[in-house]
């Protein structure tokens, strides 16, 4: 029972968390490579919140009956959101990187150049790249996921049950192609796990070091550009620790899966499993925006302007009439000065 409450305060958190952070990047008329990519992220954890943790939710408490085709739906839709979540994440930390400018270092030199150019495309800038290099993202992890339409997934009436990619009662049956596709996924997902802890480092190294130099370049000026690019900092190793934590015993429980298929095990690893993932699709919209000065901003004028949040701004707009006389606005009930 306590873990159906995190899931729901998860829940409540993920939508809420990336929903202000999608309203934040939306008002911007020209988003930078950058926000493509925050939105692209954030509209993944968005999806995932909904599609995996309100499913989990509804299964522990016996309130959810899915058929097998249900199930497949269910199981492809969370692992590409699953696999675009960890790609965007990599993908953010590569842009980073690419906005680093090095000094005393070739390779590292060599490699932000190249990411500059990947980013900077010869038609339409690096705006126009970037959107091509998210939707480029989205299709491959669809593609990835797509061999778990081809396996036997059915949706067992003991929600506890043993298989291949527990969520919400929905097994893959074992077979060999199930455990070859479960392998072949934990070493991409390694793989990224590992691009994004080196370039968030060198990131993170980078700034603590050239504090001067990222302050000069963002137009940070004096004692304050020292504290910015310390927060930025700040931003970054948070970032980089939740993700790696959360990514890092999700991949190690998938690990195992393979190697373990009894159902006590299954049960448990799929508990934690589910939690950890959900904790980096709620809180990570937070750090964003309590990471930087500008998307706060963002986020309370997205606030002010929604109906439902303040209602009396719409009421007053409402009663407001105009005087015959002088043609100013009058409004009902206030006292003239």
């Amino acid at each position: 029972m306590l873990l159906t409450v995190l899931f729901v305060v998860l829940t409540v958190l993920g939508v809420c968390g990336n929903s202000a952070v999608l309203a934040a990047f939306s008002q911007s008329r020209r988003p930078s490579p950058a926000d493509l990519v925050v939105i692209g992220m954030s509209a993944s954890h968005l999806l995932s919140s909904v599609f995996k943790n309100t499913p989990y939710v509804l299964a522990s408490l016996d309130s959810l009956a899915l058929s097998d085709g249900a199930c497949k739906a269910l199981l492809y839709t969370v692992n590409a959101l699953r696999s675009c979540s960890l790609a965007f994440t990599v993908l953010l930390s590569a842009l980073q990187l690419a906005r680093v400018e090095p000094r005393g270092s070739p390779r590292l030199r060599r490699l932000t150049a190249a990411l500059s150019r990947l980013l900077s495309g010869p038609r339409g800038g690096a705006v126009a790249a970037a959107a091509r290099l998210v939707g480029a993202t989205c299709a491959v992890c669809a593609l990835t996921s797509a061999p778990l339409l081809a396996f036997d997934v059915r949706s067992r009436g003991d929600w506890r049950a043993g298989g291949f990619l527990h969520i919400s009662g929905c097994v893959v049956t074992p077979s060999d192609g199930a455990a070859a596709f479960v392998e072949a996924s934990n070493v991409l997902d390694v793989a990224a796990l590992a691009t994004l802890l080196a370039a968030n480092a060198l990131v993170l190294g980078f700034v603590l070091r050239h504090r001067r130099l990222v302050a000069r370049n963002r137009g940070w000026a004096g004692g304050a550009g020292n504290a910015a690019a310390l927060n930025a900092a700040k931003v970054i190793g948070c970032l980089m620790v939740m993700a790696f934590v959360c990514w890092g015993i999700n991949v190690c429980m998938r690990f195992t899966v393979v190697q373990r298929l009894s159902a006590e095990w299954t049960s448990t690893q799929a508990d934690v499993r589910a939690f950890f993932t959900s904790v980096y699709y709620s809180l990570s919209p937070f750090i964003i925006i309590f990471g930087r000065s500008s998307i706060r901003g963002k986020v309370a004028r997205a606030v002010r302007r929604c109906p439902c949040i303040c209602p009396h701004r719409t009421r007053v707009l409402r009663l407001a009439v105009v005087d015959g006389g002088t043609g100013n606005r009058v409004w009902p009930g206030v006292a003239a000065r």
